[in-house]
């Protein structure tokens, strides 16, 4: 069957159509994606604003009408960091169903980091022995580790990369204070995992920082750098 994955992100929306059965490794098969930028739209409330929901219901009427072309039996559709932090997101999210017919499921941040966990494992295999995943995208910081199918933790921060540049370092003579700043909330906020999961990465894994589809993301194994496509 065809299927059609819709990911609302802060920074790009992108369909991706691909063709697989059970058991099989599915096939990509076409892909529709935009720079949207959602957390561009965002107003000092929080909220997101008009412009920015017209612009979404725009794009997501055009993926349907892309999918729809291209006999996409299924569409999944998900809205991530932008949507659920946005004070409107259900707002949001109820008029783009309105106008387009399509349902964006809001996931949580524990469950971004997840489903991103279990993606990684399937690709490498049970050979790559413990991972580690940093996710780092355009509004939240998602962590995994674990062993198994599942991870053993998986947690999610509000520490993205265009969240970050935004609220302090947007100005280009940044000054220390600004520096310091955004360092001292960012070790505030990742306390919570440094005491909770840690201990389950720190067992001579090696680290491997790789740039991909505008993200940040860090695998690690034991005693070798994982070096698998994504």
């Amino acid at each position: 069957m065809r299927l059609g994955v819709l990911d609302v992100g802060s920074n790009t929306v992108h369909l991706l159509l691909l063709d697989g059965h059970p058991g099989a490794r599915p096939e990509p098969y076409a892909s529709h994606k935009i720079p949207l930028q959602l957390v561009q739209y965002l107003t000092p409330s929080g909220d997101i604003s008009d412009e920015g929901r017209a612009a979404l219901t725009e794009f997501v009427k055009s993926a349907r009408d892309f999918a729809i072309e291209n006999n996409a039996e299924d569409l999944l559709a998900f809205a991530t960091s932008a949507i659920r932090e946005a004070g409107n997101g259900a707002e949001v999210l109820q008029h783009v169903r309105l106008k387009t017919g399509v349902s964006l499921s809001e996931i949580s941040g524990d469950q971004e980091a997840a489903i991103t966990y279990f993606a990684v494992r399937r690709w490498q295999g049970w050979g790559a022995g413990r991972i580690l995943n940093f996710d780092i995208g355009g509004g939240s910081f998602e962590f995994s580790t674990g062993t198994d199918a599942l991870p053993d933790a998986a947690m999610s921060v509000p520490l993205g990369a265009g969240r970050l540049t935004r609220e302090f370092l947007m100005n280009s003579r940044l000054r220390r204070s600004r520096r310091n700043g955004c360092a001292g909330m960012c070790a505030s906020r990742l306390s919570r995992w440094r005491s909770g999961c840690w201990h389950l990465a720190s067992r001579t894994w090696w680290w491997a920082p790789r740039r991909r589809s505008g993200r940040w993301r860090v695998f690690a194994g034991r005693h070798r750098i994982l070096r698998g496509r994504m």
